[in-house]
């Protein structure tokens, strides 16, 4: 297959207004048969973001969503955190590398080839708009009034999440068995990869993940765990 490769920011470091932007990667686009794009967002530390959008604020969302209205898109994000994705239900397929280093390229090589599949889980959530955020504070006045009810723990996560905490998706899919409760002492989990020695083990769970798909994978468990009411 042939691949073709356009490389370009933003419509101001392209020297292009916005409309002259959106209609090249149009052009790229209908070229192709399908589109892979890398998308990112600017972080510094000692300052704010001016706001969740990519890069540049609010011009590439715009060419992303014309662009996969006429191509299958996939694009892969290398941003600092949380992000807006307002044409996440318009594209083929979304992957968060997040700051990934030196090698991110090879990285994203082995999942857009098949070489590898994603395992990640989302350590944040990912919010339908910014509304569904906190804002950062008031100068140099930060007051945290909504205590540790942030993301998942929020009243209204599931109104304001795009992507939940702990979402991620493989090229494969996994049944899970029925939880079992077992004594701490016979946790064989926390033995075989040695991270605590059996006397410090709190609570032991454990359930049998089952590929079901016709891919390879890796599948990470998540448990949850929530306090009684006082």
């Amino acid at each position: 297959f042939e691949v073709l490769v356009s490389n370009c920011s933003g419509a101001g470091e392209c020297n292009a207004t916005a409309e002259e932007f959106r209609e090249e990667a149009l052009r790229v686009a209908r070229a192709a048969d399908a589109v892979v794009w890398v998308a990112a967002t600017t972080a510094t530390e000692g300052e704010d973001r001016s706001s969740l959008s990519l890069d540049p604020s609010g011009q590439l969302d715009l060419s992303i969503a014309a662009v996969a209205r006429e191509r299958p898109t996939a694009v892969l994000l290398q941003v600092p955190g949380t992000v807006v994705l307002p044409w996440r239900d318009e594209v083929a397929a979304i992957a968060c590398l997040f700051l990934g280093g030196e090698q991110t390229g090879f990285a994203w090589a082995s999942i857009v080839f098949g070489d590898a599949a994603p395992s990640g889980k989302l350590p944040i959530m990912l919010p339908k708009t910014e509304d569904g955020t906190i804002l950062p504070g008031d100068g140099g006045n930060v007051k945290y009034a909504e205590g540790l009810f942030t993301s998942y723990r929020s009243p209204s996560a599931e109104r304001d999440s795009a992507f939940p905490f702990g979402h991620g998706l493989t090229f494969t899919k996994f049944s899970y068995g029925a939880p079992t409760v077992k004594a701490p002492a016979d946790c064989a989990g926390a033995k075989s990869v040695g991270v605590l020695p059996p006397r410090e083990v709190l609570a032991c769970v454990e359930v049998v993940v089952t590929n079901i798909g016709e891919r390879e994978g890796v599948e990470v468990a998540q448990a949850y765990l929530e306090f009684p009411p006082e």
